[in-house]
């Protein structure tokens, strides 16, 4: 999961310059942890079926069947693309999951001149206001596992005496609650951040913001893998990611200059009134979401897409 560590590595990093001095060692971590990672995949058995037909196809003395090479690569490249600008429900999941995710890298420059300014806090201090976003992305979890219970389980429950099938758009009651929580989040730090105010006011949006932003995040990820099954949710899944970052990492590029054009209160707000334009989108999957899945060429046969 990608949420954790993106609240995680602003509070470790500030304090590994602020300690060593040197910002080089924020990279050179990063380099100790990947390498030490990629040595414990190794002993990681394969879990990919086809390829764990192989191997036993290879221990038995059988033939597996040929690879098609340009095939696959081909696939990996061009579906996940195909997917994002041609499935009606890919586009504009993966869309708000990268807004999100800009917001998120806005915060990321938001927080130092917020705390560093109006607060005149130390450069680990400002990497430490970070940590209620963790806080909220561990309690947005909690939220995901509440509303998957309460609705979605007892809906599958359900349909297995039944013999029915279980609508995807059943895990979207999370995402509900982070859609109308993240603009009250951005808002809340937008018009807190003041010298009369304590920095606690600022801080503690954080935890708002992080619930919301895992359970949009998440909740998308798990109702298209829903849809799409194992094969075509990864590709989907791929689609999102290239979007998320395309726009996420042209905004650290110029957002000090907006909040310096704007001020901390208005360039804040910016963002508060641009996330409030992904509020309706679960409802208009609860609406339409089995239209649309009507409508797409990868969901499989046995995904429930009554109209």
């Amino acid at each position: 999961m990608n949420l954790l560590p993106a609240a995680i590595g602003p509070s470790t990093g500030a304090a590994l310059v602020a300690t060593t001095g040197d910002w080089r060692w924020t990279f050179w971590l990063n380099a100790i942890i990947l390498g030490f990672i990629v040595l414990l995949t190794f002993p990681v058995p394969e879990t990919y079926q086809y390829y764990r037909v192989k191997a036993y196809n290879r221990r038995n003395g059988t033939a597996a069947p040929p690879v098609d090479y340009k095939k696959t690569i081909r696939e990996a490249f061009t579906r996940p693309v195909h997917m994002l600008f041609t499935e009606p429900i890919v586009f504009p999941t993966s869309l708000a999951a990268a807004i999100l995710q800009a917001i998120l890298f806005c915060w990321y420059i938001a927080y130092p001149v917020i705390f560093e300014r109006v607060y005149q806090f130390t450069e680990k201090e400002q990497g430490l206001a970070f940590l209620p976003i963790l806080l909220g992305n561990v309690l947005g979890i909690v939220v995901i596992g509440i509303c998957d219970k309460a609705k979605y389980q007892k809906a599958r429950v359900a349909a297995i005496e039944t013999g029915a099938k279980v609508e995807p758009e059943l895990r979207l009651y999370a995402a509900c609650v982070g859609a109308i929580g993240t603009p009250i989040s951005i808002f809340w730090l937008a018009w807190t951040a003041k010298p009369t105010i304590y920095w606690i006011a600022p801080m503690l949006s954080g935890i708002l913001f992080g619930l919301c932003h895992a359970t949009v995040a998440l909740s998308y990820n798990i109702y298209k893998n829903d849809i799409y099954g194992a094969e075509y949710g990864a590709s989907a899944f791929a689609g999102e990611v290239m979007l998320r970052y395309l726009l996420s990492a042209a905004t650290p590029l110029f957002w000090v200059q907006v909040m310096d054009a704007l001020d901390i209160g208005w360039s804040t707000s910016v963002l508060g009134f641009v996330s409030l334009t992904l509020v309706p989108l679960p409802w208009v999957f609860f609406r339409y979401g089995p239209y649309l899945r009507s409508k797409s060429g990868y969901v499989p046969a046995d995904v429930e897409v009554r109209v």
